[in-house]
């Protein structure tokens, strides 16, 4: 972005920084991420278990015993648009196929109930 500022409007580096609300020595500095084996692990991982997510490829890391941070891991997955999301289980609300069975005649189905309740000394009252 200081780039951009100095070529078009023609002003010094640390006018541009000021102008960003940045340090001079921000721009002169450089990355020096390497993440190719979080990549190749994230990769061999998303290959083997595609159905899993971060979390747990992120536990299979540690278990690993490879000590990386999780905000790092959790950056290199996303931007090796791994982003697997978690499934939401949905109802699906179907009309019975077929309809409910009427007895023939009376007296032809029972249905069994069970009650309980309570008496005022905690007794315990159950019936069929």
């Amino acid at each position: 972005m200081a780039k951009y500022l100095m070529e078009r409007y023609l002003c010094s580096l640390a006018l541009a920084c000021r102008t960003l609300l940045l340090h001079r020595s921000t721009y002169y500095q450089k990355s020096c991420k390497d993440d190719r084996e979080l990549e190749a692990k994230l990769l061999a991982f998303s290959k083997a278990y595609p159905t899993r997510g971060f979390d747990w490829y992120y536990l299979k890391i540690r278990n690993e015993g490879l000590k990386w941070n999780r905000k790092r891991v959790l950056r290199v997955y996303r931007n090796m648009g791994l982003k697997l999301r978690r499934k939401v289980k949905k109802r699906i609300n179907r009309p019975y196929q077929y309809a409910l069975a009427q007895p023939l005649f009376p007296k032809y189905t029972w249905s069994m109930d069970f009650m309980s309740d309570t008496l005022e000394d905690g007794l315990k009252v159950r019936t069929f």
